[in-house]
């Protein structure tokens, strides 16, 4: 990448022609070519199978225990603040009926935690993760 740019964050928009991974803070940038002819070597598909194993099950950071405990530990630290928070911009936008802590923001809290972190980490007892792992370790591309 030139100019020293890194990728700080990126998203696959689910093409498959290696066309539209989306990069914010540098230049566009496709990573799938790259990533492909790593593929061909059997060490690094090992490396690549030995990394999902470790983050996705084996008590990994991506478990839903784990990113429970994760989410809920940073919710905990802000709290506190957000009732001055909510204060600010929840007068402003609803003057009659203000968002609250206890109301909206604790109805996102419960969203993350019963909907979106069990469903984003349920990948690991789905087929993908299998599937790559089995993939990463027995095609030798």
């Amino acid at each position: 990448m030139s100019g020293g740019a890194a990728l700080a964050d990126a998203s696959w928009s689910g093409r498959t022609d290696g066309l539209s991974l989306l990069a914010y803070g540098c230049k566009v940038m496709n990573l799938i070519p790259f990533f492909q002819q790593l593929e061909a070597n059997a060490n690094f598909r090992m490396l690549v199978a030995d990394h999902i194993q470790k983050q996705f099950f084996d008590n990994g950071p991506f478990t839903v225990q784990n990113a429970t405990a994760r989410f809920t530990g940073l919710e905990n630290q802000i709290y506190g603040p957000t009732v001055p928070e909510s204060a600010r911009w929840g007068d402003v936008l609803r003057p009659s009926q203000p968002y609250t802590r206890n109301v909206e923001w604790q109805a996102e809290i419960n969203r993350i935690l019963n909907q979106y972190i069990p469903q984003r980490t349920a990948i690991q007892d789905a087929t993908i993760i299998p599937a790559i792992t089995n993939r990463m370790l027995t095609n030798p591309s």
